[in-house]
């Protein structure tokens, strides 16, 4: 009872010793360093370094990439891995084996790890006989402490104020609301700015915009990991965020045109459109030449009316009416739209169509494209193999059906539809890692969203007040149920060696079929990993740490 008690004081004295230390007069944005007692020193820990915004490496390493002296990834390759002679140590290591200069295992065993030796020390500390509801506090060295966890605030269970405020109450302390208004947010004048900012207005100290331009917001050097055929969407700072844009309706459009078969006639004046906007395989008729029409006697200050046929006719135009002075709170790129009156409405005009001209020839390899994406009128030359594909940057995508090919007879980013047999559905494959799933579409087909987290309420267990060596009896709800364990019986068959640490995806399992004591690769680490340049019907089979490889099921 006394080798308790000292145990205790011991635990509570190091945790006030912390408390006692005078506060550093300072913010660190990521915490504090720790001296050699454990206590926090004024001194701030560096940046945490995040590889995820380094670019990534155009290159394919089989033994996958080195790392810096900062634990991110270089573009380097690692060297093949030793070729270990299959000898067997005749002694049994709990965290492992020892490795030689050559990479292979020698018969040493590892030390017991630090976060091993930590949580046991915490398993070694007398069990405080105390029952603490909300749970223990942790001393300086993260073992519980004989002190109990403060009652979480509850703000429901607060009184209800009985006043009215406008625009919401204030918040205490404790993140609850008091009894006191929030002050009125500021009324910012009705005042337009005569100029355009692409990213938007500063604000002033009252909150209210002023005619001053947000600069350009600095990006972050992030790659994702999907390819976007119309360009990633924008944050709300003006960044990529990796998010694909929809596909434009004339895109759509145009498409759905160019599927259509065509005319096998030729048009002087091209073809006439359907309902649909393609063109149907009737011709237009020839255009008229109002130039040839005789000039109208008369003057019209407001210009001529025209006809059905697009000609000036000798009547005038009526005077065009007065507008208002009235300027619109917004800036439209391609203009305003007008009302009935002719004077300009508070609406924006839609992007004008391109409208390309129609060459009035054939050409069976497609014609050269201008800058503009219009045709030039010039036949492409026949299409020749070239002997440079592999040359080409690799589609950062995967297609079932392999890639379509440009007119130069190489692969292009765009993906072969799928054989009339299986046509019934093809689905996009979204290149993220979603924990809880993607949202799925009404045609079965992830939409590349992932499903929001489900938060599960933390199970609050009573506290037996016994000890058992090998366990409690757990009940349906996983909460004790004060019932010791017995003790387990040994089985001569196979005795694998505890792990004593803990992987979230498992661990990678021997020959034998016990664990390596290794840990799985997670999901974002096996998306790091380089693609397959090889399509499997059956999909790929798996290695030892849970990750694809480049090698079909049967």
């Amino acid at each position: 009872m006394y080798l308790f008690v000292l145990f205790a004081a011991v635990a509570v004295a190091a945790a006030d010793s912390c408390e006692d230390r005078p506060m550093c007069m300072m913010h660190c944005e990521y915490g504090f360093q720790k001296g050699a007692d454990g206590c926090d020193i004024c001194k701030c820990n560096e940046e945490p370094v995040d590889c995820s915004k380094r670019p990534m490496c155009r290159m394919l390493c089989e033994f996958g990439f080195k790392k810096g002296s900062d634990g991110c990834m270089i573009c380097e390759c690692n060297e093949a891995p030793p070729v270990c002679p299959d000898v067997m140590c005749m002694m049994h290591c709990e965290f492992g084996f020892q490795k030689g200069l050559d990479g292979c295992d020698v018969c040493k065993c590892n030390e017991k790890p630090a976060e091993v030796e930590k949580r046991d020390s915490c398993e070694d500390r007398p069990m405080c006989m105390m029952h603490c509801e909300y749970g223990f506090q942790k001393g300086a060295d993260g073992c519980d402490i004989c002190k109990c966890n403060e009652e979480p605030v509850d703000c429901s269970k607060r009184p209800m104020c009985r006043m009215l405020c406008e625009f919401g109450f204030k918040r205490g302390s404790d993140g609850c609301m008091i009894c006191e208004c929030n002050e009125a947010p500021p009324v910012c004048p009705d005042v337009m700015c005569m100029m355009h900012c692409e990213y938007g207005f500063q604000k002033g100290l009252d909150g209210c915009d002023v005619c001053k331009c947000n600069e350009k917001p600095v990006c972050p050097e992030v790659m994702c990991m999907m390819h976007c055929e119309f360009g990633f969407q924008k944050g709300a700072d003006g960044c990529d965020v990796c998010k694909c844009n929809e596909k434009p309706a004339e895109v759509t459009k145009r498409e759905s045109c160019e599927d259509r078969p065509m005319c096998m006639m030729h048009c002087e004046y091209g073809f006439q459109k359907g309902a649909d906007g393609c063109d149907i395989c009737k011709c237009n008729e020839e255009p008229v030449d109002c130039s040839k029409r005789p000039m109208c006697r008369m003057l019209c200050e407001f210009g001529f009316k025209k006809g059905t046929d697009g000609c000036m006719i000798c009547e005038c135009n009526e005077a065009p009416p007065v507008c208002p002075d009235v300027s619109c709170f917004m800036f439209c790129e391609y203009g305003f739209q007008k009302g009935l009156d002719g004077c300009n409405v508070c609406k924006c005009n839609e992007a004008p169509e391109k409208i390309c001209q129609t060459c009035r020839m054939y050409c069976p390899n497609g014609f050269v494209m201008g800058d503009d994406g219009c045709p030039l009128c010039k036949c492409r030359p026949e299409a020749k193999r070239a002997v440079s594909c592999e040359d080409r940057p690799m589609c950062m995508m995967h297609c079932e059906y392999g890639f379509q090919k440009g007119a130069d007879g190489c692969d292009i980013c765009k993906c072969n539809e799928a054989p009339i047999a299986k046509r019934a559905k093809v689905c996009k494959t979204c290149r993220m890692f979603c924990p809880s799933g993607f949202v799925m579409g009404d045609d079965g087909c992830p939409l590349c969203k992932c499903k929001p987290e489900i938060k599960r309420a933390a199970k609050v267990c009573k506290t037996c007040r016994m000890y058992c060596p090998y366990g409690f009896v757990m009940g349906d709800d996983g909460c004790p149920l004060c019932m010791c364990k017995p003790q387990p019986v040994k089985r001569a068959e196979k005795i694998c060696k505890v792990c004593r640490m803990r992987c979230p995806n498992g661990f990678v399992m021997g020959d034998d079929g016990c664990p390596t004591c290794v840990c799985k690769a997670t999901p974002e680490e096996c998306a790091m990993r380089p693609m397959c340049m090889m399509h499997c019907e059956n999909g790929f089979l798996q290695g030892a740490d849970g990750c694809d490889i480049c090698k079909c099921k049967e």
